[in-house]
């Protein structure tokens, strides 16, 4: 997921994180973790990250969340297999 993304549940979401599988946060400023929560901030670039979400993730799929520029990341170096859009 994305900075945005990320600041955005934590600002919301009044309970414990909501989300038991690893979270990678794809940032380049200093975030809080989350208490009991596997978040994973990176710098890296989303290829290099992506073979670790594979490993993660076995036979489940991966959501990625987050704006078009993570979004377009993941496309420019042909990652992607589904794109679902949510317009509210």
């Amino acid at each position: 997921m994305s900075t945005t993304t990320y600041e955005w549940i934590v600002k919301h979401d009044d309970g414990p994180w909501s989300y038991e599988q690893p979270c990678w946060v794809f940032t380049h400023r200093d975030l809080a973790p989350q208490a009991e929560a596997d978040i994973r901030f990176t710098r890296a670039p989303a290829a290099e990250v992506h073979a670790e979400m594979v490993e993660v993730a076995g036979d489940r799929d991966i959501w990625l969340v987050g704006g078009g520029e993570l979004v377009g990341q993941f496309l420019d170096v042909d990652l992607l297999d589904e794109m679902v859009v949510s317009l509210r």
